[in-house]
């Protein structure tokens, strides 16, 4: 209700409460639902800027780490947060859990790799933070659609075009 009063007096508008839950889960759905109306509603951040700053340097030491293996609970560590509200406020913040964010970037950077240089898969796989060529070419094909040799050569083939 309180958060009701809250919303309705930004917004002029009620939230909506659905007619049953029917687990635990949707609960907690409907609830993470609600408070990120009332954050943009009221555009304000639920974390404060000390909290931001840690999430912030974590995300350029992953960057930078990129070819290092990289685990949440040595990020939180590093950060001095706990492994689960670090990971909480990483997801809300980013945008994505910690584990994803890593992938999309190892994959942006892999797609660099294979567009600007002529390094091996393996060399790229390395480099991106992945020790084994054939998983790391598996989650390249779940990610893009190609294998990172087809990427390669798709990039090469549009380049080619263009100079058409």
């Amino acid at each position: 209700m309180a958060w009701d009063r809250i919303y309705y007096s930004v917004t002029e508008k009620q939230i909506e409460l659905p007619d049953t839950f029917h687990s635990g889960f949707e609960v907690k759905e409907w609830l993470s639902g609600v408070r990120e109306l009332l954050v943009t509603a009221t555009g304000k951040s639920p974390y404060s800027e000390e909290v931001k700053d840690c999430i912030t340097r974590a995300v350029k030491a992953m960057q930078d780490e990129l070819s290092s293996s990289v685990h949440a609970s040595e990020m939180a560590k590093r950060v001095n947060m706990s492994r689960s509200y670090f990971s909480q406020c990483f997801k809300d913040l980013v945008g994505m859990t910690f584990n994803e964010y890593l992938r999309h970037i190892r994959i942006e950077k892999a797609k660099e790799y294979l567009q600007y240089t002529q390094k091996t898969i393996q060399w790229i796989a390395e480099n991106t933070g992945y020790a084994d060529q054939k998983y790391f070419s598996r989650v390249f094909l779940e990610k893009t659609g190609m294998l990172p040799s087809e990427y390669r050569q798709s990039i090469q083939s549009e380049l080619q075009m263009s100079d058409s």
